[in-house]
């Protein structure tokens, strides 16, 4: 996607330690150059001075249970793609309070489209994160399914992709 798309950056971010640093590694196996790691990318002043051809890519840490609507702010995102992250019912409150302060920083600009791909692994989990969406404001709906199946996992596990209008 990096290398196909060209946004002015794109910003990889998780909370735990191990898997930023499989981020970083991914990144460089790409052959992408990637910037000092960063909560948020207002801590570097050159964020916007960036001219490069090729876009600025950083991992960043991301706790949902402590993020704050300044350092959500700072990421400035047009698009937010987050990928399996619908694995347990005790992180959906947290995602959707994310994906709630994200929308109410933002209210000056232009909402980031946003999707949200997960396996469903718990029906009851994926029903929680649509009814707490519901509960925040954020409604959604489901992006059409296709019928091929591009991975050797899809033959034994269900996939879906909601998009967010926050």
């Amino acid at each position: 996607m990096c290398k196909m798309c060209r946004p002015r950056a794109y910003v990889f971010s998780d909370c735990h330690s191990r898997v930023l640093e499989q981020l970083r590694g991914n990144v460089l196996l790409n052959g992408l150059l990637l910037e000092p790691d960063v909560t948020a990318p207002a801590q570097h002043p050159e964020h916007n001075t960036h001219n490069s051809e090729s876009p600025r890519v950083m991992v960043a840490q991301l706790d949902w249970d402590t993020v704050t609507a300044p350092q959500l702010a700072a990421f400035q995102p047009d698009v937010i793609i987050a990928a399996d992250v619908l694995y347990c019912p005790e992180t959906v409150l947290s995602l959707v309070r994310v994906l709630q302060t994200l929308s109410t920083c933002l209210k000056d600009q232009r909402a980031p489209d946003t999707y949200v791909a997960f396996t469903i692994r718990n029906p009851e989990t994926c029903q929680l994160f649509t009814t707490e969406l519901g509960k925040a404001g954020i409604s959604w709906e489901a992006a059409p399914r296709h019928n091929q199946k591009l991975f050797p996992y899809e033959e034994h596990s269900e996939t879906e992709i909601l998009k967010l209008i926050l």
